[in-house]
Protein backbone atom coordinates (compact mmCIF):
# COMPACT_ATOMS: atom_id res chain seq x y z
CA UNK A 1 0.00 0.00 0.00
CA UNK A 2 1.58 3.57 -0.84
CA UNK A 3 2.38 5.69 2.22
CA UNK A 4 -0.20 8.41 0.82
CA UNK A 5 -2.92 6.19 1.23
CA UNK A 6 -1.98 4.81 4.78
CA UNK A 7 -1.78 8.37 5.34
CA UNK A 8 -5.24 9.46 3.99
CA UNK A 9 -6.63 6.49 5.81
CA UNK A 10 -4.94 8.17 8.96
CA UNK A 11 -6.53 11.29 8.35
CA UNK A 12 -10.13 9.29 8.35
CA UNK A 13 -9.27 7.58 11.64
CA UNK A 14 -8.20 11.30 12.76
CA UNK A 15 -11.58 12.51 11.85
CA UNK A 16 -13.62 10.09 13.15
CA UNK A 17 -11.55 10.22 16.85
CA UNK A 18 -11.88 13.53 16.90
CA UNK A 19 -15.40 13.96 16.48
CA UNK A 20 -16.55 11.62 18.69
CA UNK A 21 -13.89 11.87 21.70
CA UNK A 22 -13.80 16.15 21.51
CA UNK A 23 -17.47 15.98 21.82
CA UNK A 24 -16.95 13.48 24.90
CA UNK A 25 -14.53 16.14 26.36
CA UNK A 26 -16.54 19.14 26.16
CA UNK A 27 -19.41 17.18 28.28
CA UNK A 28 -16.60 16.53 30.48
CA UNK A 29 -14.82 19.19 31.23
CA UNK A 30 -18.03 21.04 31.71
CA UNK A 31 -20.80 19.09 33.55
CA UNK A 32 -17.62 16.75 35.26
CA UNK A 33 -19.40 13.74 33.73
CA UNK A 34 -17.91 11.05 31.82
CA UNK A 35 -20.65 10.60 29.41
CA UNK A 36 -19.90 6.08 28.90
CA UNK A 37 -23.15 6.24 26.90
CA UNK A 38 -21.48 8.37 24.08
CA UNK A 39 -20.55 5.48 22.03
CA UNK A 40 -24.03 4.71 22.18
CA UNK A 41 -25.23 8.27 20.66
CA UNK A 42 -23.16 7.78 17.86
CA UNK A 43 -24.56 4.89 17.31
CA UNK A 44 -28.31 6.38 17.01
CA UNK A 45 -27.35 9.04 14.83
CA UNK A 46 -25.50 5.77 12.18
CA UNK A 47 -29.38 4.95 12.70
CA UNK A 48 -30.73 8.20 11.77
CA UNK A 49 -28.82 8.67 8.74
CA UNK A 50 -29.64 4.78 7.79
CA UNK A 51 -33.02 5.23 7.81
CA UNK A 52 -33.70 8.93 6.75
CA UNK A 53 -31.29 8.75 4.04
CA UNK A 54 -31.45 4.77 2.64
CA UNK A 55 -35.26 3.71 3.60
CA UNK A 56 -36.83 7.11 3.95
CA UNK A 57 -34.45 8.52 0.52
CA UNK A 58 -33.87 11.79 1.59
CA UNK A 59 -30.63 13.51 0.62
CA UNK A 60 -27.52 12.53 2.72
CA UNK A 61 -26.55 16.04 4.05
CA UNK A 62 -30.51 16.55 4.67
CA UNK A 63 -29.75 13.22 7.13
CA UNK A 64 -27.02 13.78 8.42
CA UNK A 65 -28.46 17.41 9.43
CA UNK A 66 -31.37 15.50 11.08
CA UNK A 67 -28.78 12.87 12.86
CA UNK A 68 -26.82 16.25 14.36
CA UNK A 69 -30.15 17.61 15.36
CA UNK A 70 -31.93 14.51 16.63
CA UNK A 71 -29.11 12.70 18.56
CA UNK A 72 -27.68 16.74 20.20
CA UNK A 73 -31.47 17.00 21.45
CA UNK A 74 -31.63 13.65 23.04
CA UNK A 75 -28.18 14.91 24.81
CA UNK A 76 -29.81 17.88 25.84
CA UNK A 77 -33.17 15.58 27.62
CA UNK A 78 -30.81 13.51 28.93
CA UNK A 79 -29.21 16.39 30.51
CA UNK A 80 -31.95 18.08 32.11
CA UNK A 81 -33.55 14.63 33.12
CA UNK A 82 -30.28 12.76 34.03
CA UNK A 83 -27.10 14.41 34.34
CA UNK A 84 -28.69 17.73 36.08
CA UNK A 85 -30.06 16.59 39.53
CA UNK A 86 -26.87 14.14 39.83
CA UNK A 87 -24.81 17.35 39.34
CA UNK A 88 -21.45 16.90 41.84
CA UNK A 89 -21.93 13.06 42.19
CA UNK A 90 -19.52 11.71 40.22
CA UNK A 91 -19.75 8.24 41.14
CA UNK A 92 -23.19 8.51 41.10
CA UNK A 93 -22.91 9.46 37.26
CA UNK A 94 -21.03 6.87 36.61
CA UNK A 95 -23.57 4.27 37.20
CA UNK A 96 -26.22 6.01 35.55
CA UNK A 97 -23.96 6.55 32.56
CA UNK A 98 -23.32 2.63 32.49
CA UNK A 99 -26.89 2.20 32.83
CA UNK A 100 -27.76 4.42 29.98
CA UNK A 101 -25.42 2.55 27.77
CA UNK A 102 -27.25 -0.85 28.47
CA UNK A 103 -30.50 1.29 28.19
CA UNK A 104 -29.99 2.43 24.67
CA UNK A 105 -28.05 -0.06 23.02
CA UNK A 106 -30.69 -2.99 24.46
CA UNK A 107 -33.82 -0.38 23.13
CA UNK A 108 -32.04 -0.36 19.47
CA UNK A 109 -31.51 -4.26 19.44
CA UNK A 110 -35.00 -4.26 19.88
CA UNK A 111 -36.78 -1.87 17.86
CA UNK A 112 -33.81 -2.18 15.29
CA UNK A 113 -33.08 -5.66 15.71
CA UNK A 114 -29.55 -7.48 16.63
CA UNK A 115 -28.68 -7.93 12.94
CA UNK A 116 -26.20 -5.41 11.41
CA UNK A 117 -27.85 -3.86 8.49
CA UNK A 118 -25.51 -2.54 4.85
CA UNK A 119 -25.38 1.03 4.29
CA UNK A 120 -24.84 2.38 1.48
CA UNK A 121 -22.49 4.64 -0.04
CA UNK A 122 -23.45 8.21 -0.07
CA UNK A 123 -20.99 9.41 -2.96
CA UNK A 124 -19.56 7.03 -5.47
CA UNK A 125 -16.26 7.26 -7.55
CA UNK A 126 -12.77 7.23 -6.21
CA UNK A 127 -9.70 10.06 -6.15
CA UNK A 128 -6.17 9.81 -7.03
CA UNK A 129 -3.82 11.65 -4.51
CA UNK A 130 -0.02 11.58 -4.54
CA UNK A 131 -0.24 7.59 -5.90
CA UNK A 132 -3.18 6.89 -3.38
CA UNK A 133 -6.50 5.69 -4.40
CA UNK A 134 -8.83 6.97 -2.49
CA UNK A 135 -12.87 6.81 -2.20
CA UNK A 136 -14.93 9.99 -2.87
CA UNK A 137 -16.85 9.56 -0.02
CA UNK A 138 -13.83 9.56 2.31
CA UNK A 139 -12.08 12.12 0.91
CA UNK A 140 -15.71 13.95 1.96
CA UNK A 141 -15.85 12.57 5.00
CA UNK A 142 -12.06 13.85 6.12
CA UNK A 143 -13.00 17.11 4.44
CA UNK A 144 -16.09 17.72 6.46
CA UNK A 145 -14.90 16.67 9.70
CA UNK A 146 -11.91 19.16 9.43
CA UNK A 147 -14.09 21.72 8.90
CA UNK A 148 -16.58 20.96 11.66
CA UNK A 149 -13.22 20.88 13.90
CA UNK A 150 -12.24 24.12 12.69
CA UNK A 151 -15.45 25.78 13.04
CA UNK A 152 -16.08 23.65 16.70
CA UNK A 153 -12.59 25.36 17.70
CA UNK A 154 -13.41 29.18 16.28
CA UNK A 155 -16.93 28.34 18.35
CA UNK A 156 -15.04 28.03 21.79
CA UNK A 157 -12.72 30.68 21.42
CA UNK A 158 -13.84 33.56 19.36
CA UNK A 159 -18.05 33.56 20.79
CA UNK A 160 -19.33 34.19 23.55
CA UNK A 161 -21.01 31.33 24.54
CA UNK A 162 -17.94 29.61 23.74
CA UNK A 163 -15.68 31.83 26.42
CA UNK A 164 -19.20 31.36 28.91
CA UNK A 165 -17.83 27.66 28.23
CA UNK A 166 -14.24 28.10 29.12
CA UNK A 167 -14.79 29.79 32.37
CA UNK A 168 -17.43 27.40 33.26
CA UNK A 169 -15.00 24.64 32.70
CA UNK A 170 -12.17 26.51 34.54
CA UNK A 171 -14.05 27.37 37.71
CA UNK A 172 -17.99 27.21 37.45
CA UNK A 173 -18.11 29.10 40.68
CA UNK A 174 -16.41 32.40 39.63
CA UNK A 175 -18.27 31.35 36.22
CA UNK A 176 -21.61 32.36 38.11
CA UNK A 177 -20.65 35.71 39.84
CA UNK A 178 -19.95 36.65 36.76
CA UNK A 179 -23.97 35.89 35.80
CA UNK A 180 -22.62 33.13 33.59
CA UNK A 181 -26.17 30.39 33.13
CA UNK A 182 -24.16 26.81 34.24
CA UNK A 183 -27.61 24.96 33.57
CA UNK A 184 -27.85 26.51 30.01
CA UNK A 185 -24.17 26.64 29.44
CA UNK A 186 -23.89 22.89 30.52
CA UNK A 187 -27.05 21.98 28.38
CA UNK A 188 -25.59 23.40 25.34
CA UNK A 189 -21.82 21.66 25.73
CA UNK A 190 -24.27 18.56 25.84
CA UNK A 191 -25.95 19.13 22.78
CA UNK A 192 -22.83 19.81 20.58
CA UNK A 193 -21.07 17.70 22.14
CA UNK A 194 -24.03 14.64 21.53
CA UNK A 195 -24.39 16.32 17.72
CA UNK A 196 -20.75 15.98 17.31
CA UNK A 197 -21.11 12.01 18.06
CA UNK A 198 -24.43 11.51 15.62
CA UNK A 199 -22.42 13.75 12.75
CA UNK A 200 -19.63 10.84 13.63
CA UNK A 201 -21.94 8.14 13.41
CA UNK A 202 -24.00 9.34 10.54
CA UNK A 203 -20.58 9.94 8.11
CA UNK A 204 -18.83 7.31 8.87
CA UNK A 205 -21.74 4.45 8.80
CA UNK A 206 -21.81 4.93 4.91
CA UNK A 207 -18.01 4.71 4.83
CA UNK A 208 -17.82 1.16 7.24
CA UNK A 209 -20.74 0.25 5.04
CA UNK A 210 -23.05 -0.99 8.78
CA UNK A 211 -25.02 -0.12 11.17
CA UNK A 212 -25.76 -2.13 14.39
CA UNK A 213 -27.03 -1.72 17.91
CA UNK A 214 -23.10 -2.25 19.14
CA UNK A 215 -21.35 -0.30 16.77
CA UNK A 216 -21.02 2.17 19.71
CA UNK A 217 -18.73 0.01 21.91
CA UNK A 218 -15.43 0.19 20.17
CA UNK A 219 -15.14 3.77 19.48
CA UNK A 220 -15.80 4.58 23.17
CA UNK A 221 -13.03 2.77 24.19
CA UNK A 222 -11.15 5.18 21.66
CA UNK A 223 -12.69 8.03 22.97
CA UNK A 224 -11.78 7.88 26.52
CA UNK A 225 -8.15 6.39 25.34
CA UNK A 226 -8.19 9.97 23.09
CA UNK A 227 -9.22 12.44 25.71
CA UNK A 228 -7.04 10.55 28.81
CA UNK A 229 -3.80 11.11 26.43
CA UNK A 230 -5.05 14.58 25.23
CA UNK A 231 -6.18 15.65 29.13
CA UNK A 232 -9.80 16.00 30.39
CA UNK A 233 -11.81 18.97 29.78
CA UNK A 234 -9.31 20.01 26.48
CA UNK A 235 -10.66 20.29 23.19
CA UNK A 236 -7.40 20.86 21.43
CA UNK A 237 -6.01 18.26 23.15
CA UNK A 238 -8.15 15.64 22.12
CA UNK A 239 -7.57 16.32 18.46
CA UNK A 240 -4.04 16.12 18.98
CA UNK A 241 -4.69 12.75 20.63
CA UNK A 242 -6.90 11.70 18.17
CA UNK A 243 -4.44 12.97 15.24
CA UNK A 244 -1.41 10.94 17.26
CA UNK A 245 -3.78 7.86 17.86
CA UNK A 246 -5.25 7.73 14.17
CA UNK A 247 -1.80 7.78 12.65
CA UNK A 248 0.08 5.35 15.30
CA UNK A 249 -3.09 2.69 14.66
CA UNK A 250 -2.89 3.21 10.39
CA UNK A 251 0.71 3.31 9.68
CA UNK A 252 1.57 0.75 12.57
CA UNK A 253 -0.99 -1.70 11.43
CA UNK A 254 0.45 -1.64 8.07
CA UNK A 255 3.87 -1.94 9.21
CA UNK A 256 3.38 -4.48 12.07
CA UNK A 257 0.03 -5.66 12.36
CA UNK A 258 -1.39 -6.58 15.31
CA UNK A 259 1.28 -5.78 17.49
CA UNK A 260 0.44 -2.25 16.99
CA UNK A 261 -2.45 -1.96 19.81
CA UNK A 262 0.66 -3.07 22.14
CA UNK A 263 2.70 -0.46 20.55
CA UNK A 264 0.12 2.06 20.93
CA UNK A 265 -0.77 1.38 24.81
CA UNK A 266 2.86 1.38 25.78
CA UNK A 267 3.24 4.80 24.13
CA UNK A 268 0.22 6.22 25.70
CA UNK A 269 1.53 4.86 29.28
CA UNK A 270 4.88 6.86 28.54
CA UNK A 271 3.01 9.62 28.07
CA UNK A 272 0.96 9.98 30.98
CA UNK A 273 3.76 8.65 32.74
CA UNK A 274 5.43 11.71 32.31
CA UNK A 275 2.34 14.30 32.17
CA UNK A 276 0.04 12.89 34.12
CA UNK A 277 -3.00 15.24 33.08
CA UNK A 278 -2.61 14.69 29.52
CA UNK A 279 -1.15 16.27 26.39
CA UNK A 280 -3.10 19.82 27.43
CA UNK A 281 -5.31 18.29 30.36
CA UNK A 282 -5.89 21.00 33.69
CA UNK A 283 -6.27 19.64 36.82
CA UNK A 284 -9.15 17.81 37.26
CA UNK A 285 -11.56 18.25 40.00
CA UNK A 286 -14.84 16.94 40.87
CA UNK A 287 -17.11 19.54 41.82
CA UNK A 288 -19.37 19.51 45.04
Amino acid sequence: MPVAQIFLNALLLTMLYSLVSSGLTLVLGIARIVNFAHGSLYMLGAYVTYYVFQRVGLPFPVALVLAILGVGLFGVFLNRVLFRPLAGQFFAAIIVCLGLVFLVEGGAAIIFTEKERGMSAFVTGTVSIFGATLSTERIIVIITGALVMVGLFYFINRTKQGAAMRAVAQDAEAAALQGINFNYTSALAMGIGCGLAGLAGGLLAPVFGVVGPYMGQSIMFKAILVITLGGFGSVPGAFIAALLIGFLESFGFWYIGAWVSAVLFAIVIVILLIRPRGILGMEYTMRH
